[in-house]
């Protein structure tokens, strides 16, 4: 992966709270990616949420579902 085109790049992760999610949330901010991160479910358990990447990230409470 070539880490210099994630740099300063936004990202939209959805399901940033699973398990799936946080990993990549926490290697997109590795990379220096700006994440924007979708949460329907609140999960303190996560990754996302135990390793304070929650804090470096813009969250958005939400559901591709819904449209509103």
């Amino acid at each position: 992966m070539n880490s210099d085109m994630w740099r300063q790049r936004r990202v939209l992760v959805t399901g940033c709270t699973g398990v799936l999610g946080s990993w990549l949330v926490l290697r997109l901010l590795e990379l220096g990616a700006d994440v924007v991160g979708l949460v329907r479910d609140w999960v303190p358990s996560s990754q996302l949420v135990l390793s304070g990447a929650v804090n470096r990230i813009v969250t958005v409470r939400g559901d591709v579902t819904d449209p509103r």
